[in-house]
């Protein structure tokens, strides 16, 4: 037997100025966050391997309710469904946003 050939897509960006680190949020078509990731902020060209998998949407808190944050954990993540999403880079107060669809 082989090894499983786990699906990801290298996701590529480029830096302008240096920082600490990049946030990279998944969004569905809900503008739900299903993923995020904390990559290189390195000055130049960078690339980061995603694994597909995306956590459930959280529900939006009620009126007067805060909602906690958390990190999903590896054992919480599915492999995204079929559908549109966004991949943002936000960098501060700059962010770049580009659409894709797993078929």
């Amino acid at each position: 037997w082989d090894t499983p050939n786990e699906p990801k897509v290298v996701l590529q960006y480029f830096v302008g100025t240096a920082t600490n680190k990049i946030n990279v949020e998944i969004v569905d078509t809900e503008k739900n966050v299903v993923r995020r990731m904390e990559v290189s902020g390195a000055k130049g060209f960078n690339a980061v391997a995603w694994d597909v998998k995306v956590a459930s949407a959280v529900a939006p808190a009620k009126k007067g309710k805060s909602k906690k944050e958390t990190t999903p954990t590896d054992a919480s993540l599915k492999y995204a469904e079929k559908g549109k999403y966004a991949i943002k880079f936000v960098n501060g107060t700059e962010s770049s946003e580009v659409e894709f669809e797993i078929k």
